[in-house]
């Protein structure tokens, strides 16, 4: 899977985000965007399941377990860098395997390949990619004003507000790197498992996976989540490592829209509107208006 990214897929010209009224008045008030922690995603699935998950498979054990054999049987060298303990934990494994019946020396094998994903420890090897993965700050935004799922549980049940921003102010006031969201049926494969599989049993150090393989991680979702077209901007967690967010100034020439929600307090737009005027003298101030004979919502100047 190759991870889209502006060049191939175009950022439309107005990015949303959807937001409760303590929201709007954090963003327009400090004049900040807040990008939080990938472990706070609302969806336990997101960017958070183990990258390795694919070693645990029968496929992968079996493929152990032949190298191993292939290693025992025709004399395979152990590959350059392989750590020292690998040729006494295979001299042990032939001394104990030399006599025993062909059943008896499978089941041998399967416990030694079973013996190297522990000692390779693959679970904190999976904890570290997740941890590179948390050590960013992602804000959250979509293609679309008029989501009635997402005006319903991110803008407190209309009540609160959208805020638009032109993508390419945005990133350039807040330093962030701007990708769409995939949505697939399958967790994204982020690491070569064959040579995992192929260090784990020689004893040497994998490559980690590259960047834009971790980067799917946080840019997948499942399908079910496909109606909101999001997309994520993504910048260190900087002096914010140790809190769960980072908050960013953004310039007042990228805010361009501010919509108000079908159930937005007519007091709280009044001082929404004056303060977002006085951000970005030119921003444009529209509407979400319900269309009952469609279930939809459309916006309105």
């Amino acid at each position: 899977m190759t991870t889209q990214s502006t060049e191939t897929r175009r950022s439309p010209e107005v990015l949303y985000k959807y937001l409760s009224p303590e929201g709007v008045r954090a963003v327009l008030g400090l004049r900040r965007l807040r990008f939080r922690a990938p472990r706070d995603f609302n969806d336990p699935c997101d960017g958070q399941l183990d990258p390795l998950h694919r070693l645990y498979t029968f496929e992968a054990a079996s493929a152990r377990e032949n190298e191993i054999r292939s290693i025992l049987s025709h004399g395979t060298p152990l590959r350059p860098g392989a750590n020292p303990r690998m040729s006494a934990f295979y001299e042990k494994l032939t001394m104990l395997i030399d006599e025993l019946p062909r059943d008896l020396r499978d089941a041998q094998i399967a416990n030694a390949a079973k013996e190297i994903v522990e000692q390779n420890d693959l679970r904190q090897t999976g904890r570290n990619i997740i941890d590179s993965i948390n050590a960013n700050r992602i804000l959250c935004l979509s293609e679309l004003a008029t989501s009635m799922l997402m005006w319903s549980h991110y803008a407190s049940g209309h009540r609160g507000a959208v805020l638009g921003f032109e993508p390419r102010t945005l990133i350039a006031s807040t330093k962030a790197l701007l990708w769409p969201v995939e949505y697939k049926n399958e967790t994204p494969d982020v690491i070569d498992w064959a040579h995992y599989n192929i260090c784990m049993v020689h004893g040497v150090q994998p490559n980690p996976p590259s960047t834009e393989n971790a980067r799917k991680l946080v840019l997948t979702k499942s399908r079910e989540w496909e109606y909101e077209k999001e997309w994520r901007g993504a910048i260190s967690a900087g002096p914010s490592a140790t809190t769960s967010h980072r908050d960013v100034e953004y310039s007042g020439n990228c805010l361009v829209e501010l919509v108000r929600g079908i159930r937005t307090n007519d007091d709280d737009f009044e001082i929404w509107q004056s303060v977002a005027q006085e951000i970005s003298p030119s921003i444009r101030i529209r509407t979400a208006v319900l269309d009952v004979p469609t279930f939809s919502i459309t916006i309105q100047d």
